[in-house]
């Protein structure tokens, strides 16, 4: 039986499913096949952003107005570029600048998710999706025994 995540996938390359999963997130799952889980990453993903940038009165942050932020911003790919571009196209000072800190941060999660997020698509070595036997602690005995060990009844 093979594991899903070790599974080879045709026709995809994984660069490809990287760059494609940090430009729009959740795009490099469902490249791979995966379109729910890239659908979920998407919503989550984008909410997390729009509610940073409505707190941070729809600014973002330059590289050398602080560093930590706008790491994280970058993670979040489009969204950054497409928000940078349509900064100026919003009216600010709706909301106090007490929002400010609290929105950037939240942009800079959900870059950070997404840069976690787009390290997934990434196929696993066939050793680490293994699943490992707990009596013997290594991954082929769970291979050859089913998995199950612990709950086996002796035989006489």
């Amino acid at each position: 039986m093979t594991n899903p995540a070790t599974a080879p996938r045709k026709g995809v390359d994984p660069l490809i499913a990287l760059v494609l999963g940090w430009v729009v997130p959740g795009a490099g799952h469902i490249v791979i096949g995966q379109v729910r889980k890239g659908i979920f990453f998407f919503a989550i993903l984008l909410v997390t952003f729009v509610a940073g940038l409505l707190l941070a009165d729809f600014r973002t942050v330059r590289a050398s107005d602080n560093p930590f932020y706008f790491v994280g911003q970058v993670g979040s790919g489009l969204n950054l570029l497409l928000t940078s571009l349509c900064t100026n196209l919003h009216p600010r000072g709706w909301l106090s600048q007490v929002y400010f800190e609290p929105g950037l941060l939240y942009m800079s999660v959900s870059g950070l998710l997404n840069i976690l997020v787009v390290m997934s698509v990434l196929p696993q070595p066939a050793a680490l999706a293994a699943p490992v036997d707990k009596v013997s602690g290594t991954a082929e005995a769970a291979a050859s025994s089913g998995g199950s060990s612990a709950g086996a009844a002796p035989q006489a």
